[in-house]
Formats: C-alpha cells, structure tokens, sequence
C-alpha cells in the first residue's frame, strides 16, 4: 500500500475513534514525540498537547463531555509530501448536558516514517467551542 493511502487509513481511524469516543485507540495513532496544535485556541481553550501522555490528558475530558459523535469527512487528500494528509469535515456532536457542539474542521495530519501521527494541527472556529462550552464569560 502506498504510504499516502496508509495515512489516510490512519485519518480515518483517527475519525472512527473519535465517533466511538475511544480515548485507547486515538491515543494509539500517535507517535511517542508526537505534536497537537489548536492555533486559534484564543487563551481559553487548550492550545493542544505534546507526546502520547499530553495527547491522552488532552482527549480524556473532550470525551467525557460527548454523549454522541457524528464526524463527517469533506474532503480528504494526501499532499505533494505523502508523510501530510489534509482534511476538511464537519462535526456534530450531542454533549451529556443535552445540548449540541456542531464545528467545522480545517486538519493536517503529518506522519511519520513508522505511519502513527506525528503533528497535527486543528484549525476550528473558536466562537463556535467557546459558546457550546459555555465560556464566553471568559472573553476579554
């Protein structure tokens, strides 16, 4: 299999865990240095996570606030450099209060040589999270 239809297997993996809220197995497509980056976090959500470790202490309370996920891949395409992959999706998600997080999702993934994820960045509209989690008080 070519390595960039190996990343996108992995991509959505990456997105099957995260339907099932399997906090085991998304941690599991992470390389030990791995890096996750959210560049619009604003100071008030997490700015993301390094290593397996971070990775896992990130998702952990993200999943213990889902009730329900529906992720929905736009589009997805591995990059000039097979080792990134870009997606584009959507996400509807029902929270244990019974209200709603929809987002939509601008992500790069890149791999290393070993196929687990090594950086991922995660671009979201940051309005949209902050209200859903009900931090607005938090603005400045």
């Amino acid at each position: 299999m070519k390595t960039a239809d190996k990343n996108k297997q992995t991509v959505l993996a990456f997105y099957q865990a995260v339907e099932e809220i399997n906090v085991e197995a998304l941690v599991g497509l992470f390389s030990e240095d791995c890096v996750h980056v959210n560049p619009y976090a604003s100071d008030i959500l997490p700015e993301g996570a390094h290593g397996k470790e971070g990775i896992h202490a990130y998702w952990t309370p993200v999943f213990e606030s889902f009730k329900g996920v529906e992720m929905t891949i736009e589009e997805m395409y591995a990059m000039e450099d097979p080792s990134m992959v870009y997606v584009k999706a959507k996400g509807k998600v029902i929270l244990k209060d019974g209200s709603d997080y929809n987002n939509d999702y601008f992500l790069i993934f890149k791999f290393n040589e070993a196929g687990e994820i090594q950086h991922y960045t995660e671009v979201f509209n940051p309005i949209v999270a902050i209200k859903s989690f009900n931090l607005l008080d938090q603005l400045k």
